[in-house]
């Protein structure tokens, strides 16, 4: 939703009333805020979960890369490593 409205508004508001009736004038205005309020709250909403997931995958990234076993043999993936085990002798 627009502060101006939206695409459909002209097929349900009546604009000569809105012009002439104070009171239809400001029922609409009022219902245009309260859409808007409403709008952003679920915005801060949709953010405020997007970032907590986000914490949580980093926290999960975070302690993948303390297993040091893990991240040598994820490092070595797909290498051929035949030989190597020669060098530890």
């Amino acid at each position: 939703m627009n502060e101006e409205g939206n695409r459909y508004e002209h097929y349900i508001k009546d604009e000569s009333r809105f012009s002439t009736d104070p009171n239809y004038k400001q029922g609409w205005i009022d219902g245009e805020s309260e859409g808007k309020k409403l709008q952003d709250q679920a915005t801060s909403i949709g953010q405020a979960i997007g970032g907590a997931y986000s914490g949580v995958q980093i926290n999960k990234e975070a302690k993948k890369s303390r297993d040091f076993d893990k991240v040598a043999k994820d490092a070595v993936k797909g290498v051929d490593t035949t030989g190597m085990e020669k060098l530890g002798k």
